[in-house]
């Protein structure tokens, strides 16, 4: 059996669409050259380095039968910024199994980083990675926050199949819905025309996290326009110290609406007031409930204290996740693996981490029309 292992190239962009449809569907966003091009790569397929951060094998005619795709990030690790990889959508064709293709795949794409990083797998892989070496934190996963908004949260849950007085009971907490007439102090909605304008400060963090810059928030939430995000900042003394991304969407299979904070950083100090200004938006727009989930214990409180009631474990599903359309357990484990800083990832704990959906590829269309546009053809 022969065949390559190597970076994707823009012209295997075809071949590699074919194989995505293969691999996951005739609906998959991933066979999209545009989604493709903005998720596994940075820049434009006219930039002369440009390349997908993506290793494939491909077969001496040109069809690609594996796939192991990274997402090219920063890491602070104990006050330093170090490459890091999350690992995504890893497959090989059946008929091409056995043959060690899959670990060929990811043995070259961590090789190229610091640190490996894998989000979302079942109890199952997760032995398996505590078994090779990876630190998946005690086998913690992702905590989901839901500030509800009106009676629809409880409808949501029903509709699922899942048990609406559980939720009430872990929802009882809630304080009341601010006047949505005024931002709080300090608050403002920014936009891809003014984002790059303002002046940013946001603090280097003293835990483990990845790094949030200007250069990396614009390709996170502002270089492409299919996937539409509402972000709000936290201004003091005029620069910005914090930022909430959120995303309106409707949660499938209803016809209901939430509000998801996709990604929030900033100052402790001006957490409570961006997190109000959140709950006044999506009160507005007629969600039934604000949705924030991440791993690591950093705000935490300031989320309890905004009426923010945690699901954890099994009460994850009471609600639909992003993508979902049923009811599904919390897979949302995490997993780090480094050669080169081995010790300091084995040594981090829970409350030494913080990550969220912007982490890995926790926040993205699974369909191709939740990608494009209406009316536009790939």
């Amino acid at each position: 059996m022969e065949f390559d292992i190597r970076l994707a190239r823009p012209e295997d962009l075809p071949a590699l669409g074919m194989f995505m449809r293969q691999a996951y569907g005739a609906q998959t966003v991933f066979q999209s050259p545009d989604f493709l091009q903005w998720f596994l790569g940075r820049g434009t397929r006219a930039d002369p380095d440009f390349h997908l951060e993506a290793q494939v094998a491909v077969t001496s005619d040109g069809r690609v039968v594996g796939h192991y795709g990274g997402l090219n990030y920063k890491l602070w690790l104990s006050g330093r910024l170090v490459s890091l990889v999350w690992g995504v959508n890893a497959y090989t064709l059946p008929d091409y199994r056995r043959f060690g293709i899959g670990k060929q795949l990811v043995d070259a794409t961590a090789s190229r980083f610091d640190v490996f990083g894998v989000i979302g797998f079942t109890p199952e892989t997760a032995h398996f990675y505590d078994e090779i070496g990876f630190n998946i934190f005690k086998f913690h996963r992702f905590t989901r926050y839901i500030r509800t908004l009106s009676e629809e949260t409880y409808a949501i849950c029903r509709l699922i199949g899942q048990d609406d007085a559980v939720l009430r009971r872990l929802l009882s907490a809630d304080t009341a819905v601010p006047d949505v007439s005024n931002m709080p102090l300090g608050v403002h909605q920014i936009t891809a025309e003014n984002w790059q304008s303002l002046t940013w400060n946001l603090p280097q963090p003293a835990f483990t996290t990845t790094q949030r810059d200007v250069t990396h928030l614009k390709w996170r939430f502002f270089s492409q326009t299919a996937m539409r995000y509402t972000v709000f900042v936290v201004q003091t003394d005029g620069r910005i110290t914090g930022y909430a991304v959120v995303r309106k969407e409707t949660v499938e299979p209803t016809v209901h609406q939430a509000a998801r904070i996709v990604d929030l950083y900033g100052e402790s100090a001006g957490m409570g007031s961006l997190l109000q200004g959140v709950i006044a938006f999506a009160q507005n727009c007629g969600c039934a409930y604000v949705d924030f989930s991440c791993f690591g214990l950093l705000y935490r409180t300031t989320l309890l204290e905004a009426g923010f009631a945690e699901l954890t474990d099994n009460n994850f599903a009471l609600l639909p996740q992003i993508g979902a359309t049923e009811s599904r357990p919390n897979i949302e484990h995490i997993g780090l693996f480094s050669s080169k800083y081995g010790a300091e990832i084995a040594a981090l704990r829970l409350e030494d981490v913080y990550f969220t959906r912007a982490d890995s590829d926790r926040d993205r269309p699974a369909r191709l029309d939740q990608f494009l546009p209406l009316g536009r053809v790939s």
